[in-house]
């Protein structure tokens, strides 16, 4: 992916909306972070389990530093600082008092309610000024406010499954093919029910987080998912990307509980 961007700086292919220098190996530049992530958490566990060196995963995070050099994604930007500050300073059973599956929950759904409800403030706009974002976040504030307008004429069921360009035509706005924000893309698109399964699903990760914090791996991989909901409070990336990785969190912890109770 990385060679494909110095090769092809302006671009593999085009988008729906006819854009070219967004397109690289995998995919658009800003969902490159849900593969890239993932990645990064496996290393991790690679590291700590003895089937690479510290060697490898540095240079794994090298190329990671590399391509975000390249392309400018601040959300992506944001995700891969966070696991990285996390794991050089704060993996450990101390820090665990704070950074855990109930405080990063908690926080990042504070975070989705912020960006969408109180985009006017005053802090919104220094949040905005320090990621060099306009005050819309590149109008994402426009799209938001037209989508909490809908959400009471269908709460229970929401609207259904549009494509991108449907969207795109029906709000008027180039980069409306999705919410930019998980919970009212969710709520959107499947209402009350919708909510419910997914805060199911949530709740799942989050207490098998809780079960298996006593190991390095297994925080690693609680840091990724809050990583991934702190970007999902300004962009979304599908749910098949997003659902992948929570089921990968879920599996992997899930094994790592098995071997400590055999």
């Amino acid at each position: 992916n990385f060679i494909s961007i110095l090769v092809f700086p302006q671009g593999l292919y085009a988008d729906i909306r006819g854009i070219t220098e967004t397109n690289y190996l995998l995919g658009n530049y800003n969902s490159f972070i849900c593969k890239i992530l993932p990645a990064l958490g496996v290393g991790y566990h690679l590291l700590q389990t003895g089937f690479i060196s510290k060697k490898n995963y540095g240079l794994l995070w090298l190329i990671v530093i590399a391509t975000y050099l390249q392309v400018q994604s601040v959300t992506s930007i944001l995700g891969i600082s966070i696991l990285g500050i996390f794991l050089l300073f704060f993996n450990n059973k101390v820090a665990l008092i704070i950074f855990n599956a109930i405080f990063y929950s908690i926080s990042t759904l504070y975070l989705s309610c912020f960006f969408i409800y109180s985009h006017t403030s005053v802090i919104f706009s220094f949040i905005t000024n320090i990621a060099g974002k306009s005050s819309t976040l590149s109008g994402r504030t426009v799209l938001w406010d037209k989508i909490v307008k809908l959400l009471s004429k269908s709460p229970i069921f929401g609207f259904g499954v549009h494509s991108n360009a449907d969207l795109i035509e029906y709000f008027g706005l180039n980069y409306a093919g999705h919410a930019h924000n998980f919970p009212l893309q969710v709520l959107f698109q499947t209402g009350i029910i919708g909510g419910v399964l997914s805060l199911t699903l949530v709740i799942l990760t989050i207490n098998i987080l809780l079960k298996t914090s006593f190991s390095p791996i297994s925080r690693c991989y609680g840091c990724i998912y809050f990583s991934l909901f702190v970007m999902l409070s300004a962009d979304f990336y599908g749910y098949a990307m997003i659902f992948q990785i929570i089921l990968l969190i879920n599996f992997i912890c899930q094994d790592i509980y098995k071997d400590f109770k055999d």
